[in-house]
């Protein structure tokens, strides 16, 4: 193939590829991923306490989680590069042939150099990772020097009967490629699909036309969105309604027949906050008059105020859980209670023992707060306020 000819196939290195299939082989790429690995990770925290546990309390992961995120990068990386040859191939002519591949194998090594900024907060990687994500960005802003000259494309647009119908706009046009949004709408590899099929969708359609007209197809495409735009919503709107109805039903049913339903599902939420809890403090021990929560001294310094705050929460709700786990239902939601269990909560480092935070507001004042805020719309608003003055902060504890 001529290395200035226009060549759209997603795994190619041979010719140019311009600003929109471009955009397109990006999208698919991404579909890819989130479909055959997102998607099957994101099953994966569902059906794991241990796992969910861990991504909300900022735990560590098990080592096969980032040697599958350590693939999906590469593999990305791999699938993005025949798209970014052709591109650069593109933008720099026929002049810049000679650096093309030293673009290319830059464009790479940076792209595989951002894969540990998924696992870490350090800047230098996550520099890694704007960078590349701004190299892709703009290989899809930057006219080609050879694209760009040819003229515009009539068929060529976005098709938003395709984006919105997806494939029941491609049963109508003959375009049944558009029929993986069917299995692909129950994974995150959907959005970047149906985009795809907005981009695409008019190129699809024409190529099944005997009537090549442009003019005639425009306008039918146009009448078609009109359709898309008002049956979709109502569609889903519908299928929604009965959803809910049929799985409310079913709930119900399901719930008379199986009595500890209920019991297993407060259960299983008493287990995956107690486990983030546990991924997010080094140690836990609940005394009778305080309730002490460790954590490492080094990820306190680096978090903000608001991180420290949500930390806290976690304990005072870890608290409150082990009441309704010992059924202590009524204790666990009283606002006498959950008083006294944030003033009795203390964090320490897990280094030196350290006191690191702690929480104390008068438990009259905050009953008074709270029963003045029923009635009161001003109360309410600084309500939230007043509670965030009873945090206390270490911000600079001793570190290892």
């Amino acid at each position: 193939m001529d290395n200035f000819s226009e060549n759209n196939k997603l795994f190619s290195f041979g010719g140019i590829i311009n600003r929109r299939n471009y955009i397109v082989n990006i999208l698919l790429v991404e579909t890819i991923i989130q479909a055959f690995i997102a998607t099957p990770l994101m099953v994966a925290v569902f059906k794991s306490n241990s796992l969910t546990g861990s991504i909300l309390g900022g735990g560590t992961m098990p080592v096969w989680w980032y040697v599958v995120m350590c693939i999906s990068g590469i593999l990305s990386a791999i699938m993005y590069m025949p798209s970014v040859v052709r591109r650069f191939r593109d933008i720099m002519g026929v002049s810049g042939k000679d650096n093309v591949k030293s673009f290319g194998i830059f464009t790479f090594v940076i792209l595989i150099l951002s894969i540990p900024a998924a696992f870490s907060k350090d800047m230098l990687l996550l520099s890694f990772k704007a960078l590349g994500l701004t190299i892709l960005i703009l290989l899809a802003c930057i006219k080609g020097q050879i694209t760009a000259n040819k003229p515009k494309s009539e068929i060529a647009g976005f098709n938003w009967g395709a984006f919105i119908g997806t494939w029941i706009w491609g049963l109508f046009n003959k375009s049944y490629i558009t029929l993986w949004a069917l299995p692909l709408t129950f994974t995150t590899g959907a959005l970047p699909f149906y985009i795809v099929c907005g981009l695409k969708g008019n190129e699809w359609a024409y190529e099944k036309k005997s009537d090549k007209d442009i003019k005639k197809f425009h306008a039918g495409q146009k009448v078609q969105t009109i359709i898309w735009t008002v049956l979709v919503p109502v569609l889903s709107f519908v299928l929604v309604v009965c959803g809910s109805i049929c799985l409310y039903k079913f709930a119900k049913s399901y719930t008379k027949s199986h009595p500890d339903f209920a019991k297993q599902a407060v259960e299983y939420y008493v287990r995956t906050e107690s486990q983030a809890a546990m991924s997010k403090f080094d140690k836990i021990e609940l005394g009778e008059n305080e309730y002490k929560f460790y954590i490492n001294p080094k990820k306190w310094a680096n978090s903000s105020r608001k991180e420290k705050m949500a930390d806290f929460d976690m304990a005072s709700g870890y608290v409150m859980l082990k009441n309704i786990e010992n059924g202590n239902i009524a204790e666990a939601f009283s606002g006498t209670s959950s008083g006294n269990i944030m003033n009795r909560i203390k964090i320490y480092s897990s280094y030196n023992d350290e006191l690191l935070g702690e929480f104390y507001l008068k438990i009259e004042d905050m009953e008074k707060l709270m029963q003045d805020a029923k009635n009161n719309p001003e109360i309410q608003a600084k309500l939230g306020e007043e509670i965030k003055k009873g945090y206390r902060f270490n911000s600079h504890p001793t570190l290892p």
